[in-house]
């Protein structure tokens, strides 16, 4: 990727003469100081595998209730968010051919007006905790001819991440996903005939 030059407060150059032009020199590192910004200042910057990965499984029973739960999560994993950078610009508005498709909220925050598809802004932590499945039951162990169980489940029920994107479960580093993870609820009663 291509790094950008940050003001004082953290936010990106993008026009520093004032010109109305956002130029690449102004925009980003010139890592090798040629006076030109192109492949050679491109930097591998960050990592898509994480430091740590971890889950739990947990199977919990009080009195006729039980309770299973799987969690994830996955620690000092980057990803670039390949569909906030190739929607992410203002002069998309101008394209005859998506004028049906929104611009990515994300040229709100960086004032892109052109793609910037190598900018490492797009490189974002995508460390995460996950509710994989919760699975909520009771019993009826006192019906004459069956036992009888009721449960609920929920897949894919709640993730905590900064990730900016719409999943940060990426396994390639790349994120092109237009849609998230659909969460799921299954109602069901399953009997043990006596």
């Amino acid at each position: 990727v291509y790094v950008h030059k940050k003001n004082p407060d953290g936010s990106l150059k993008l026009d520093v003469d004032g010109d109305g032009i956002q130029e690449d020199l102004e925009m980003y590192v010139d890592q090798n100081n040629d006076g030109i910004i192109n492949e050679k200042d491109r930097v591998i910057y960050k990592k898509p595998n994480p430091d740590v990965i971890m889950g739990l499984t947990s199977n919990i029973t009080y009195k006729k209730f039980d309770i299973a739960l799987t969690l994830k999560g996955s620690f000092g994993n980057y990803v670039y968010n390949n569909f906030s950078s190739s929607r992410g610009y203002f002069t998309l508005l101008n394209d005859p051919a998506s004028v049906v498709n929104n611009i990515h909220p994300s040229a709100f925050e960086t004032g892109f007006k052109t793609r910037q598809l190598f900018s490492d802004y797009y490189v974002q932590n995508a460390s995460f905790v996950k509710i994989d499945n919760i699975t909520v039951g009771y019993s009826f162990d006192n019906i004459r001819f069956a036992n009888v169980r009721a449960f609920i489940t929920a897949q894919n029920p709640l993730i905590l991440s900064k990730y900016k994107g719409v999943d940060p479960e990426i396994f390639n580093g790349i994120d092109n996903n237009l849609y998230p993870r659909a969460m799921t609820i299954s109602i069901g009663v399953s009997a043990n005939f006596k």
